[in-house]
């Protein structure tokens, strides 16, 4: 369905989108027109999504686990005692959680 001149967004008057990529710019774009206010959320310092480009390399994918999980603490490797410093948590684990985007040189 096409952007409606008429429509109307009642009772809501704030937005937040998640993520600078192409979809997350045009939301904005368009929610701006509609006389929304909108926050855009961006984990990178620059907009662009999948386009950013990013020298670094993807981590190994991790492999199927040979047994159940003992605790729901293990889903989440990088906040386990040791890792985590200031709420900052190591480049290798980073990395891990948020890979690089799909644009290469």
């Amino acid at each position: 369905m096409a952007y409606d001149q008429q429509q109307r967004f009642e009772g809501i008057r704030s937005v937040a989108i998640i993520g600078a990529g192409i979809s997350g710019i045009l939301a904005t774009k368009y929610l701006l027109q509609a006389g929304l206010d909108v926050t855009v959320f961006e984990r990178n310092e620059t907009p662009g999504g999948v386009w950013l480009y990013d020298e670094n390399k993807a981590a190994e994918p991790p492999y199927s686990a040979t047994k159940p999980l003992e605790t729901a603490r293990a889903l989440c490797p990088w906040y386990q005692e040791g890792n985590q410093q200031d709420g900052i948590v190591s480049a290798e684990d980073a990395l891990r959680h948020a890979p690089p985007g799909a644009c290469y040189e």
